[in-house]
C-alpha cells in the first residue's frame, strides 16, 4: 500500500456525534494499555517509505496555505449548546457519561476577541463545534474532532483520522517526513470549550472562555504533536477509569514509558451485594462485584454457575456459567434436583407445546454416575453420561412410542415425543427391549446397566460404562444437538432428574 492509498482511507470529514463516539472507542487491533506484555499489532506495511514526503503544490507567494475545517454534516445550533442523553450502542468511553452537551464557537466573535488568531471552520460555516461529556451535571471531558484540511491543490495528501497508524487520533505526516498526531479529547473544564485555530503559520488548540470569548493562554499548545522516535502507531484507548494514548513500535510492542494519560473517566459504580440467593449444597456462593452477581464456585475454585436475579419474572434463577461443557456429579451435585416422573413429563411437554427447545429430565439418579459432558461427534453435539455404575436403572424421560434399531456401534431406544422430534438413548449392546412400536410411560425402567449391556469404550467416547443421549428425527437422521441446555430445569434453574 503506498502513502496515497493510506491517506485515502480516511472516512471522517467533520465533527459529528457519531464521529466522537468512534474517536473515544476501543481500538480494533490492540488491547487497552497495561503494564503487562502487550499483544502483537500490525506495524506499518513494509511497502511504505519510512519517511514519506508531502509536498505543497500551490504556487501562491503567501507564506502559509489557508487552512479550513472539513465540512460538518450536523445542523448549526444557533443557541450555542444542546444536550443529548447518551443511549443506544455506546462505546466503552461514552458509556462512562450520562449526557453529551454539544456547542459551537462563533468565528466572528472569536476573532474579534482574539486579534491575530483565525478560528478554523468549514467552508461557508460561521462556527466551530465542540462537545462536553458530562456525568451527573459535571463536565468531565471535552472533545473537538474537527479535522483541519487544506484546499485542493495546496497539499498532496490531507491529514487523516483513525487510520491503522493513528487509532482514534488525528494523524499527519508533514512535508519533511515527520509523523505527527493530535488527541481530540482532553480533561473537562467548566465554562470553557476546546477550539482549533491558526496563528501565523502554525495550528493551535486551546480553551476559549465561553463568557468572554478569549483564549486562555495557559491552555494554548500546538495542534500537532510529534510521535516518539520508535513509534510507528498511536492509539487512543480506555484503561480502567481513564483514557490514554498508547504508542507502539514496529515489533508490535507498546512503548510503556511514552504512554500519555488524556483524562479521567467517572469511576464505575461497585454493585452492592444483593441478598444471598439459593443455597446449593457443595458449592460456595461468591459475590462478583465486577459483574454484580452471586456466583457458585466448586471445590476447584471454578465458577460453574451464577444467580441471574432478573430471570424467572424477577424471582431469580441459577444459570450455568458461560462455556460450561461438563459437570461432575460429585462436585456439582447441588445443581441437581429430583422430581417424580409425572412432574418431569408435564414440564417437558409444556415447554414443547410452547414452542421452546426440547428439554428432558436425566433418566437416572446422577449419584450413580461421575458426570456428563458435551461431546462433538458425527458433526453434532452428543450429551454423554460418564462412568455409570453397574445396576443403574435407566428410565424413560417421557412417554412415547419406541423404535429399536441397530447400528455399527450397537442398539438404542428411539422415544418419539411427536412426529417431528425424538430422543435417542444409544447403547453399545442392546438387550431385548420389546417390539418396535411399543409404548413406554415416563419413568418406566428400560433396563439396568451391566457389563453385558454397557461394555467399555463405547463409540470412542473414552471412559468406560457410559451411554449417549442424541437428538434425532424419526427417520433416524441427526436432527439437533443435545447439550446441557436441553436438560430440564426447575423454577430455580436446577437440573432435574427422575427420582
Amino acid at each position: 500500500m503506498n502513502i496515497k492509498e493510506r491517506f485515502e482511507r480516511v472516512a471522517l470529514t467533520g465533527l459529528t456525534l457519531a464521529g466522537l463516539g468512534t474517536a473515544c472507542g476501543k481500538p480494533p487491533e490492540v488491547k487497552t494499555p497495561s503494564a503487562e506484555p502487550t499483544p502483537t499489532v500490525r506495524p506499518r506495511p513494509t511497502d511504505i517509505p519510512p519517511t514519506p514526503t508531502i509536498v505543497f503544490e500551490t504556487p501562491t507567494p503567501e507564506p502559509t496555505p489557508t487552512i479550513e475545517l472539513a465540512p460538518t454534516p450536523t445542523a448549526v445550533i444557533e443557541m450555542g449548546v444542546s444536550e443529548m442523553a447518551i443511549g443506544g450502542e455506546e462505546t466503552d468511553i461514552l458509556s462512562s457519561f450520562d449526557k453529551i452537551v454539544r456547542g459551537e464557537v462563533n468565528k466572528e466573535a472569536f476573532e474579534t476577541s482574539n486579534p491575530g488568531l483565525k478560528l478554523l471552520v468549514a467552508e461557508g460555516a460561521a462556527a466551530q463545534a465542540f462537545v462536553q461529556f458530562q456525568k451527573n451535571g459535571q463536565t468531565l471531558a471535552l472533545g473537538n474532532s474537527n479535522l483541519p484540511v487544506f484546499k485542493e491543490g495546496q497539499v498532496k495528501f490531507p491529514p487523516v483520522f483513525n487510520t491503522p497508524d493513528f487509532g482514534f487520533l488525528m494523524g499527519w505526516v508533514d512535508n519533511e517526513g515527520n509523523w505527527l498526531y493530535h488527541i481530540p479529547l482532553q480533561p473537562g473544564v467548566e465554562g470553557k470549550a476546546p477550539v482549533v485555530y491558526q496563528k501565523g503559520d502554525t495550528l493551535y488548540e486551546g480553551l476559549v472562555d465561553l463568557q468572554t470569548g478569549k483564549i486562555d493562554p495557559a491552555t494554548e499548545k500546538a495542534y500537532w504533536q510529534e510521535m516518539p522516535q520508535e513509534a510507528v502507531k498511536a492509539v487512543m484507548a480506555k484503561y480502567q477509569n481513564a483514557v490514554y494514548v498508547t504508542f507502539w513500535d514496529k515489533d508490535g510492542k507498546q512503548l510503556e514509558n511514552e504512554r500519555i494519560k488524556v483524562c479521567d473517566l467517572p469511576p464505575e459504580p461497585t454493585p452492592t451485594p444483593e441478598a444471598r440467593p439459593l443455597d446449593l449444597p457443595g458449592l460456595n456462593e461468591v459475590w462478583n462485584s465486577q459483574n454484580g452477581r452471586w456466583e457458585y464456585v466448586d471445590v476447584d475454585k471454578q465458577v460453574v454457575a451464577y444467580w441471574d436475579a432478573s430471570a424467572n419474572g424477577g424471582k431469580g434463577r441459577v444459570e450455568l456459567a458461560s462455556g460450561m461443557k461438563a459437570l461432575d456429579f460429585e462436585k456439582h451435585k447441588g445443581l441437581f434436583v429430583g422430581w417424580d416422573a409425572q412432574q418431569a413429563e408435564a414440564a417437558t411437554r409444556k415447554r414443547w407445546e410452547e414452542g421452546k427447545t426440547l428439554a428432558f429430565a436425566l433418566p437416572f439418579d446422577p449419584n450413580s454416575s461421575s458426570g456428563l459432558v458435551e461431546i462433538n461427534a458425527s458433526l453434532k453435539i452428543h450429551l454423554c453420561f460418564r462412568s455409570l455404575q453397574e445396576g443403574t436403572g435407566l428410565n424413560a424421560p417421557f412417554s412415547g412410542n419406541v423404535e429399536k434399531y441397530g447400528s455399527t456401534n450397537g442398539k438404542g431406544f428411539l422415544i418419539i415425543l411427536n412426529k417431528d422430534i425424538a430422543l435417542d438413548l444409544a447403547f453399545p449392546k442392546g438387550a431385548d427391549f420389546g417390539a418396535v412400536g411399543d409404548f413406554v410411560r415416563v419413568g418406566q425402567q428400560l433396563l439396568k446397566l451391566s457389563r453385558e449391556t454397557l461394555p467399555p469404550y463405547f463409540a470412542g467416547f473414552g471412559e468406560s460404562y457410559q451411554f449417549v443421549i442424541v437428538g434425532v428425527k424419526p427417520d433416524f437422521s441427526l436432527g439437533y444437538d443435545t447439550t446441557l441446555s436441553n436438560l430440564l430445569r426447575d423454577e430455580k434453574g436446577c437440573l432435574v432428574y427422575i427420582k
